[in-house]
């Protein structure tokens, strides 16, 4: 099984509630051609973007993520082949450009560790997009976060802390161009706090940018870069076909 990262960025002139409105109203519906391929499908719809300090941004940098696992590992390795060349594909393909600046959105394979894994029906969504420091090698990074990140971030939610999966990129696929040799960010957080646990989304992203969050982080992470975002979490399909009643499609 290939587990993957989707990102999208809506295409120039157009607003985030446009893209997401397509998304949602016109794209997804091209997804059942994939959902035989797929065991698991979540994607997340952005909300509001914060920057490193925690402050609120104008600009929503991505609009959208989703997360994607390809029963079948041929199926992910010859993605592109099939995005070019196969009918099915080129629909897709051809849909994505009238709404998406395809050279800024990513599809990256992940290995994923889950830290907490509680049921919850109502709470923050809240997905982080880090960027590894200058110097600072993969195994270092993983180790770095085991050890001293995700334990920080547990300890300054306690027993808020209801969900808390954290993905690392291994590689990187351009939806433009195909396989590129950076990777965009390096380390993605998806947390899940409760309404019940937290009073406001601003107290969850103030806890982000804590000393005791950031002391844990900076000497891996490099923190001009960091992107945290509110979300809304669509849809879970841990079956090995999306039910064709629902319309969601990989990004």
């Amino acid at each position: 099984m290939t587990k993957v990262q989707g990102f999208a960025r809506r295409r120039d002139g157009m607003s985030h509630e446009d893209c997401v409105r397509h998304h949602k109203d016109v794209h997804s519906r091209l997804g059942l051609a994939q959902a035989e391929h797929m065991s698991k499908y979540v994607l997340y719809y952005f909300e509001e973007a914060f920057g490193p300090d925690g402050s609120r941004l104008a600009d929503m940098p991505y609009d959208m993520s989703a997360l994607e696992w390809y029963s079948n590992d041929e199926r992910w390795v010859n993605f592109q082949d099939w995005l070019e060349s196969e009918p099915e594909g080129q629909e897709v393909k051809e849909d994505e450009s009238s709404f998406l600046e395809r050279d800024r959105c990513y599809l990256c394979p992940y290995e994923e560790r889950i830290v907490v894994d509680e049921a919850i029906d109502d709470a923050f969504v809240v997905f982080r997009i880090l960027t590894i420091a200058d110097g600072v090698s993969p195994d270092d990074l993983i180790a770095h976060h085991r050890s001293r990140c995700a334990p920080a971030v547990r300890a300054a939610f306690g027993g808020a802390l209801r969900s808390y999966v954290v993905n690392f990129i291994t590689e990187a696929t351009s939806l433009a161009t195909g396989r590129i040799e950076y990777k965009p960010f390096d380390l993605i957080e998806i947390v899940k706090i409760g309404k019940t646990d937290a009073t406001s989304l601003r107290n969850v992203i103030d806890v982000f940018v804590s000393e005791s969050v950031t002391t844990a982080e900076d000497p891996v992470i490099a923190r001009h870069k960091t992107l945290t975002f509110s979300c809304e979490e669509v849809a879970d399909r841990k079956s090995t076909r999306l039910n064709s009643s629902h319309r969601y499609h990989l990004v």
